[in-house]
């Protein structure tokens, strides 16, 4: 079925599976099953939409709202929000059902939230179980780490985004279960490898892209299963060992050069549509041992599963963006891990039935909630019991139905940032008008200085590398990955070897020469 989204006016297509899907999420509240609408957005405006809630990186010094004691916060001083402490959140030093309230049908449900968001007090930075990693932030059970955000299991990482199972790892973005890594980009299973991307289980290799299971290579391009080679050719151990040796210790000019080399090598050679591996009837980029998942980025053991991204283990779910390790039966997350059958929230960690919320833990059956922790039968933080929760939510849905809110995620207004300060403008810049335009709040940031300190940990990283240190700062040298880094959208192109219709996440006007899954594995095997 086609429609237009409310937001762009671009026209989409919601298929049949995916109504299929709507109707296998649409909960059921003392017994009454309330079904959810099709969406109204596209596909890339409700990615944006949720993206515009999540503030990975910008972090500003300021004081705790409980105890006035300093702290580092992506809440600014000036923002209208109210920022405790993390230990001061998970403390007996407050108490979430404190904000509690009535409903009032006479209001929106998101007007309502809206009102207890600003009340609230909210987590300082999203982390839980890190040790010596204070410059974190939706980070999860992380070691010694420093400005490491979007991340999970990670250990002795540094100025790393979207980072999981890692650890020796420095300036890399989304790259998983892989050890003395540096400037890797989107890839998997690497073992001390340098400037590399699109890779999976490969060693001892420097600037290197596309390659799958290659060990001391080189300047290569789309190599499977190979050892020793340089610019794509075959030079044996010992002129391997001398071309490396030639090149240390790296400096900026060296690297400059052999990045135009590498770019020179691959103009010319095919590169595949998207990388899928050990997959059944997905589509998307960067998806592993996966089965029937559509518009997927950055997923792996993932099932049945439509417009995810940045996920591990989720099933049975749709619209879900950020979940490090998986949600099952929820619908419209972001920055959820852990739920089940849970709808529309945000920043909700190992929750079930919990809808409409924003910063919950371990809830289940809540509704329109902020900060709970541990807690059942909620609405809007006041508690009820069993029976009356159970009396009230239907006629909330209904209510909801009626506003139109009901199936869409959380509106705009209730995030706590700026569209800037988000990751959504990583992925979708705007301009400031732009943005206001769309109903975003934009803060206009004063500039600061570019000076950036080396860590002790990291000079020994360079020295045992012979690399040289980076002469940008943090955040421009992950500006300069995710610019490499292909989009979280899909275009229909044509395969250029056999015309195949193929969906990919090169742009029709890109110039790479595309090819489809088959033209691509017989060309490099």
């Amino acid at each position: 079925m086609k429609k237009t989204c409310e937001q762009c006016n671009q026209q989409f297509e919601v298929e049949k599976k995916e109504i299929e899907m709507l109707q296998l999420l649409s909960p059921t509240i003392a017994g009454i099953k309330f079904d959810l609408p099709e969406p109204t957005f596209c596909p890339v405006c409700r990615i944006q939409n949720r993206l515009a809630f999540r503030n990975e990186h910008s972090l500003y010094k300021r004081k705790s709202d409980l105890s006035g004691k300093a702290m580092l916060s992506i809440f600014a001083p000036d923002s209208t929000y109210k920022a405790i402490d993390q230990d001061e959140w998970w403390s007996d030093e407050w108490e979430p059902l404190q904000y509690g309230r009535d409903f009032d049908f006479s209001k929106t449900v998101f007007e309502q939230l809206g009102e207890l968001n600003l009340a609230i007090p909210h987590m300082a930075l999203s982390t839980k179980n890190v040790e010596n990693s204070q410059f974190t932030n939706f980070a999860l059970n992380m070691k010694n780490c420093y400005l490491v955000f979007g991340a999970s299991d990670d250990q002795d990482c540094l100025y790393c985004r979207i980072l999981l199972g890692c650890k020796d790892a420095i300036d890399c973005f989304t790259v998983y279960d892989s050890e003395i890594a540096y400037e890797g980009i989107s890839s998997k299973n690497c073992y001390s490898c340098m400037y590399f991307k699109n890779c999976r289980n490969c060693s001892e290799s420097l600037f290197i892209e596309e390659c799958d299971n290659c060990k001391n290579c080189l300047l290569c391009f789309g190599l499977r299963n190979k050892e020793y080679y340089y610019m794509n050719e075959y030079v044996g151990k010992e002129k391997f060992e001398k071309l490396k040796t030639s090149l240390q210790p790296l400096t900026h000019e060296k690297i400059a050069e052999l990045h135009q080399k590498l770019l020179n090598l691959k103009k010319d050679l095919p590169h595949i549509a998207s990388h899928i591996y050990a997959c059944e009837d997905c589509s998307g980029d960067m998806i592993f041992n996966s089965k029937n998942c559509q518009w997927a980025f950055d997923v792996s053991d993932c099932e049945n599963c439509y417009y995810i991204a940045g996920q591990k283990g989720s099933q049975n779910s749709m619209d879900i963006t950020y979940a490090a390790r998986g949600v099952r039966f929820s619908y419209q997350l972001c920055a959820a891990t852990g739920c089940v059958q849970s709808i529309g929230c945000f920043l909700c960690w190992d929750c079930s039935n919990t809808f409409y919320s924003i910063e919950c833990q371990n809830t289940s059956d809540v509704f329109a909630c902020i900060g709970l922790r541990r807690k059942q039968y909620c609405i809007l933080n006041k508690q009820y019991s069993k029976e009356e929760y159970e009396k009230l939510v239907p006629k909330i849905i209904e209510h909801m139905q009626k506003t139109g809110e009901w199936g869409q995620f959380l509106a705009k207004s209730l995030s706590h940032f700026s569209y800037n300060q988000t990751v959504a403008q990583d992925h979708y810049p705007l301009e400031k008008a732009e943005a206001l335009k769309k109903g975003w709040q934009w803060r206009d940031e004063e500039k600061t200085s570019q000076a950036f300190n080396i860590t002790p940990k990291e000079l020994e990283f360079y020295k045992k590398h012979q690399l040289p240190q980076p002469i940008l700062p943090p955040n421009e040298r992950y500006k300069s990955r995710l610019a490499k880094k292909n989009p979280m959208q899909l275009w229909e192109r044509t395969c250029a070897k056999c015309n195949a219709v193929i969906q990919t996440t090169f742009a029709p006007n890109r110039p790479e020469k595309i090819y489809c899954e088959k033209c691509y594995l017989e060309a490099v095997y």
